[in-house]
Order: C-alpha cells, then sequence, then structure tokens
C-alpha cells in the first residue's frame, strides 16, 4: 500500500512539475517578445567618436581613423514588418541620436530621437532629417508644406518649428541659397531614371546635376555629393561646373544584362544604396560599400554584407575604416566650438 502511495505521488508530482514547465515556457517567451517592444535607456553619454553608423547589433561608433569602434544595443518600442531603424544621425553636442525607421536609409519615414540618458521618443515627425551647418538644428523634409527647421529637444513635443522652407524639398544648402532634389525620369528607351536637379531658390533657376539620388552637401555649402550610376559623384557650386565621379562602385548585380544602378535599392540580394556624408572641413566623405560575399559573419546576414570606406575629396584616396555596418554619418560639431 505504502508502495503504490509512494508511486502515485511521484506520478502526480512529474505531472505537476510537466505543467508548470509547459506554463513557464509560453511565459517566458511571451517575457521575451515583450521585452522586444520595451523601449531601453540610452547610456548617460555616448562616445565621443567622429562617426555614428548602423550596425547588425544596433547603433555603431568609430573614429575618423577606424579606432575607437563600439555597438549600443537600442531598443525603440517600435515595430514594423517593412522599416527598420536607419540612417542614424548625430548632433554636434552629440546629446542625441536620430534614426528613421524606413524601408531603405535616405528614404522618408518615422523619426526617432535618442538622447543620451533616456529612452527613444518619437518625435512626431515623418520625412527625411537632414544636420543643418550650425551643427544644433535638424532640418526634416517632407512635412507637408517644405523642410522644418528644429532643435533636438522639439522631438515628440508638438512644438511648432523654428522655420518653414515653404514649397523646398530634399536638401537644402547651408546658406539656404539652393536646394538639391531628386526627380524620376524617362531616360532614351524609356526606362524611369532618378535626376539630380539643382535651384536656386532665390530666382528660381534649375539646371540637371546629373543622374543619381541622395544628394548631400558639404558643411560650407560649395560642394554637393550625391550617389551616381557607378559610384560616388562630387560637385563643386560654380558656374559651368561639371559632377565627377570621386569613387568608382560596382552594381549589385553586374552580370545582368541591364545591372541596376548604384543608386537604386535592390532587396533581392540585401542591396542598399551608400550615401555619403561630408567630414566638417570637406576634405573627406564616409560611405558603405556592399559585397554580395559576407564581410563579417559575427555582424549578421544584414550588415555583414557592407563595409564602411572614407575618401579623400582631394586625392581619391579610400581607406577602409571597418566591416560590418552601413549607412554612416560624420558628425559635424555644433557651430563656434
Amino acid at each position: 500500500m505504502t508502495s503504490s502511495i509512494r508511486k502515485s505521488s511521484l506520478i502526480w508530482i512529474g505531472l505537476i512539475v510537466v505543467f508548470c514547465l509547459l506554463m513557464l515556457i509560453p511565459a517566458l517567451w511571451c517575457w521575451q517578445t515583450i521585452r522586444v517592444f520595451i523601449p531601453t535607456r540610452a547610456p548617460e553619454s555616448f562616445p565621443d567618436t567622429d562617426i555614428v553608423y548602423n550596425g547588425a547589433l544596433g547603433l555603431g561608433f568609430v573614429n575618423a581613423d577606424g579606432t575607437s569602434v563600439s555597438t549600443l544595443p537600442v531598443v525603440y518600442g517600435y515595430t514594423d514588418l517593412y522599416r527598420t531603424s536607419q540612417s542614424p544621425l548625430i548632433t554636434g553636442d552629440g546629446k542625441t541620436v536620430f534614426v528613421t525607421f524606413a524601408s531603405v536609409p535616405g528614404y522618408p519615414g518615422k523619426i526617432y530621437a535618442v538622447p543620451a540618458g533616456e529612452k527613444p521618443v518619437d518625435c512626431g515627425w515623418d520625412g527625411t532629417i537632414q544636420l543643418a551647418a550650425d551643427g544644433s538644428h535638424i532640418l526634416i523634409s517632407g512635412m507637408g508644406d517644405g523642410i522644418h527647421k528644429y532643435l533636438p529637444e522639439d522631438c515628440g513635443t508638438g512644438n511648432p518649428p523654428a522655420k518653414v522652407y515653404s514649397g523646398i524639398f530634399n536638401a537644402l544648402s547651408p546658406d539656404e541659397q539652393y536646394v538639391a532634389y531628386s526627380i524620376d525620369v524617362k531616360d532614351d528607351m524609356g526606362n524611369r531614371e532618378s535626376t539630380i536637379l539643382l535651384r536656386h531658390i532665390p530666382n528660381g533657376e534649375k539646371r540637371v546635376v546629373g543622374v543619381g539620388d541622395f544628394p548631400v552637401w558639404s558643411r560650407d555649402g560649395k560642394w554637393l555629393a550625391y550617389t551616381g550610376v557607378d559610384g560616388i559623384y562630387i560637385l563643386r557650386i560654380s558656374p559651368n561646373a561639371e559632377s565627377t565621379r570621386l569613387v568608382s562602385l560596382q552594381s549589385p548585380e553586374p552580370n545582368l544584362s541591364v545591372p541596376p544602378p548604384v543608386y537604386q535599392e535592390y532587396r533581392i540580394v540585401e542591396y542598399y544604396p551608400p550615401i555619403a556624408s561630408w567630414s566638417p572641413d570637406g576634405q573627406w566623405l564616409v560611405y558603405h560599400v556592399y559585397s554580395s560575399d559576407l564581410v563579417d559573419p559575427e555582424a549578421g546576414a544584414w550588415a555583414g554584407h557592407y563595409s564602411i570606406f572614407k575618401v579623400n575629396v582631394d586625392t581619391g584616396k579610400t581607406t577602409k575604416l571597418l566591416d560590418g555596418g552601413y549607412s554612416p554619418f560624420w558628425r559635424w560639431s555644433v557651430e563656434g566650438q
């Protein structure tokens, strides 16, 4: 009798343990899933480096000489099947990082701020973001009626912009005299291609810069860089100046009869087009380069396809900074500092 009772008790204990495990596993899974949606607080200060970029595990930081590489995991509390955090931008004082939730770097999306020591904030802005030449203000293009100028602390407050540049979109020059933007046109074969236009705001005059996308201004406003069909191009802002190719880059599918241009997204092979970013002194550009082979398997299947390079604008000499990162942005200090 005693043996039967002991055996029965062991069976019940075993069933209870199994039941608890069956309940515990879903609970743990649910907790891990919920954690994905809980925003994480940023450290009290960000790494004091020159460049911020997208890494497989979060925001990446690196100096212009390739030193002080670090990664900061960030959970924004926002998920989307088609959009991820892209195009990181850091303010001149190094206190706030902005990211855009978009399908591709450089495309319009939902803008979040990550202030040092705080949780990520939904700014309530949608569009593309640009750092103003003063290193303090940010410019949001795509807010409906033009480019909106804000301070970082305006994020999430509903405050009106400090200024609105009505009817102007995309890349505003630092002196606010020009705007560079891309439009889709048809080539001689009837295919659609992206063409960059430069418009002088005071008199409305326009001229074609070249075929490409993602125009970006140097801090002094004397140069424009953009991503072309076969590389990174630059243009000096002066009468009759022509664009020149600074960096030659290969199409993501070079063996196709009509290879896709470098400036065009090609998700079949997880290809993101490079977007140049200027150094504060205008002597360098930083950009990413795609490789169909995994450059850094430890960086993950996505970021592992990319390496980050810098190029000297005067000599054209290129230097690799790191593997396993994309969409780099060069920090500009606050004006006067």
